[in-house]
């Protein structure tokens, strides 16, 4: 178990939802979402991918609901992660202005991705919150039993 502090919550969670199909119903190849993926990785250093979720609205003109799938790439913003730190302190930067930039970032990849996919609309959020980065076991490689599935283009 954690033990949390009094700290002050000001870590970001940042995300985009991309659809997995065009607006005529065919499906998007995993490599086309996949760059958008990589934009995220190599701006935050890393996401966490949901593979599949429904976003869903009532059309308005006969008020049928309406739902299309989705992913949603989300990567956060961790204020006491000692990577942060020090990317902060080489930059000579404060963490607000890195969010800044990363609430910049996510607003250019998101005007960006809409217009590659041809979305009228992308959706992107940022949400506060408190993230941990906790120790695990360092190993070089896992069994033959755990290795083997390409999960990305298995679940995109």
């Amino acid at each position: 178990m954690v033990k949390k502090s009094n700290r002050k919550i000001d870590d970001r969670e940042f995300r985009i939802i991309l659809p997995k199909y065009d607006n005529a119903e065919k499906k998007i190849k995993a490599g086309v979402l996949k760059k958008v993926i990589d934009e995220m990785n190599l701006h935050f250093k890393g996401s966490t991918i949901y593979p599949s979720v429904l976003g869903c609205w009532t059309n308005p003109s006969n008020k049928d609901l309406i739902c299309e799938e989705n992913i949603i790439v989300t990567s956060v913003r961790d204020n006491e992660h000692e990577a942060v730190k020090e990317e902060l302190k080489r930059r000579g930067i404060s963490f607000k202005q890195m969010l800044d930039e990363d609430e910049k970032f996510m607003q250019s990849l998101s005007k960006k991705t809409g217009f590659k996919l041809g979305q009228g609309e992308v959706f992107t959020g940022t949400s506060t919150t408190e993230v941990d980065m906790l120790k695990g076991k360092f190993k070089e490689e896992l069994p033959k039993s755990k290795t083997g599935a390409d999960f990305f283009r298995k679940y995109i």
